[in-house]
């Protein structure tokens, strides 16, 4: 683990799934801070218990300004970000069928990437 087994001092959950709502706090350290940023469809089960014992603060955002995204934009571009290591899988448009299908599995799947043809590499 990137963090030498101590958690991140901020886990972003963004995917919106039971699975991420419990890794969300498994992967946070002592003291550490989630922020929820995803919209569930049915309420998850959180381990209040352990958010309590491992003293973790808990927020929630569902607004982006223009800003935030120029912000993203620019470190992606930099490269300060690589998005690359969360890219599961690139398909080409012509096989989006496949790609919601790779989305309804987040334990094959992190991000699909569709890109236009002749430049997917399925991963």
């Amino acid at each position: 683990m990137l963090t030498n087994d101590v958690g991140a001092d901020v886990v972003f959950e963004v995917a919106g799934n039971q699975i991420t709502a419990k890794q969300m706090v498994e992967k946070s350290r002592i003291q550490g801070e989630i922020v929820v940023v995803s919209v569930y469809k049915k309420a998850p089960e959180v381990d209040l218990a352990v958010m309590h014992f491992k003293e973790i603060s808990l927020t929630t955002t569902r607004c982006y300004t223009k800003e935030d995204f120029q912000t993203a934009i620019d470190l992606l571009a930099s490269g300060e970000i690589a998005a690359d290591s969360l890219i599961s899988h690139k398909l080409p448009l012509e096989d989006i069928q496949a790609g919601f299908e790779f989305i309804q599995r987040p334990d094959e799947s992190l991000k699909v990437l569709f890109v236009p043809n002749g430049e997917e590499n399925e991963q």
